[in-house]
């Protein structure tokens, strides 16, 4: 398959994941527990911005759009009202009343991204521990297992990303995301490209 046919797959990937409705809140409700944040709570960024949260308390903040008006991370909550100034001062009205999810800040140890085609999983990669960036090819099999139960469990899209942490012994779903838009890091695209190309009819 040449790169053209890839990011021509990979953009129909990505409207198909949208044309499900792939917001926080759906795939919340479908993976439940298995979530990082299962305790996240929906609100806006107005009402956020009004609460007493001392200005050093870190916090994760994400949209629940998938269209991602700005990136899911963890916020001091000082740094969140100096954002939420800008917003205001954008001049979009409803820019304020965006919906959002906030939840504690969670221990996370490691960090993988797997790239699922057809309900399993077909390569992945490490990424991140604690914190700091980590690329590694090796993907512990109780990780892959995680990623084609969660597929199993609910698939928004014929090929969809799953960035997956631990926590202690546990593993949690951070999110989900399509092709097109994520970094492949040291997954293997020949084998991901060869799954995707098995059947035509993408």
């Amino acid at each position: 398959m040449s790169s053209c046919l890839r990011e021509i797959a990979a953009a129909k990937l990505t409207a198909a994941l949208r044309r499900c409705g792939v917001r926080y809140s759906r795939y919340l409700a479908e993976y439940g527990s298995r979530m990082l944040n299962h305790d996240a709570e929906m609100t806006t960024l107005e009402e956020l911005a009004g609460r007493n949260i001392s200005p050093d308390e870190q916090l994760f903040i994400r949209p629940d759009s998938d269209l991602k008006p700005f990136a899911g991370a963890l916020w001091p909550f000082g740094t969140f009202l100096k954002f939420f100034q800008r917003v205001c001062e954008q001049g979009d009205s409803s820019a304020p009343k965006t919906p959002v999810f906030v939840a504690p800040r969670k221990p996370i140890q490691h960090e993988w991204r797997l790239f699922v085609v057809d309900r399993s999983v077909s390569s992945g990669s490490h990424y991140r521990f604690m914190g700091d960036p980590e690329i590694d090819a090796d993907v512990p099999d109780e990780v892959i297992a995680f990623g084609n139960h969660l597929a199993a469990v609910w698939s928004p899209a014929r090929a969809f990303v799953l960035d997956i942490a631990s926590i202690a012994t546990d593993l949690r779903l951070v999110e989900i995301n399509g092709f097109h838009s994520c970094g492949f890091y040291a997954a293997d695209i020949t084998r991901i490209v060869a799954d995707m190309s098995e059947n035509v009819a993408w």
